[in-house]
């Protein structure tokens, strides 16, 4: 089996090969008649699954350093404490980021960029939806649900 990997802007992985390749977790990855696989990056699958949401999310991209990240966490745990009636919903949308968080030295680039964008948009009352209103949580929960799957599980897809 013969692979060759480069990287292509954002973090997006191609891996040219001439037999069925196998992805650094075991698995084996698709192959197209060119015999390309891509790897989606984390913040590509992350805009991909929030289409609608994205207007709203663009705006927090951005790269954050360990302090930034550790105020980002107050800034959440405050936004918990300030909305009483959502409190429980919040806090398990939030331990859901905390617990990304303790990985965070081991996350790449664009993975921090997720959990970062996540986060800010979770402390927010009045993002997309505001969080008082009736079903405010709806798109918060989108939010940290495809923040995990972009940060845990990465999407291939074939060319």
């Amino acid at each position: 089996m013969r692979t060759t990997e480069g990287t292509h802007g954002a973090g997006t992985t191609t891996r040219h090969t001439t037999e069925s390749t196998t992805a650094g977790d075991g698995r084996a990855g698709a192959r197209g008649e060119s015999g390309t696989t891509l790897t989606t990056s984390a913040l590509e699958s992350f805009r991909d699954e929030l289409t609608d949401l994205w207007g709203d999310l663009e705006r927090l991209v951005a790269a954050v350093d360990d302090a930034a990240m550790i105020d980002l966490s107050h800034r959440l745990e405050r936004h918990v404490c300030a909305m009483p009636d959502s409190a429980d919903r919040l806090r398990e949308l939030a331990n859901d980021l905390m617990a990304l968080m303790a990985g965070w030295q081991h996350l790449g680039h664009e993975e921090r960029i997720v959990l970062a964008t996540a986060m800010a948009y979770l402390a927010e009352a009045d993002d997309a939806v505001p969080d008082h209103l009736p079903g405010g949580l709806e798109d918060d929960d989108r939010v940290v649900g495809a923040a995990v799957r972009a940060v845990l599980r990465p999407r291939r897809r074939v060319a």
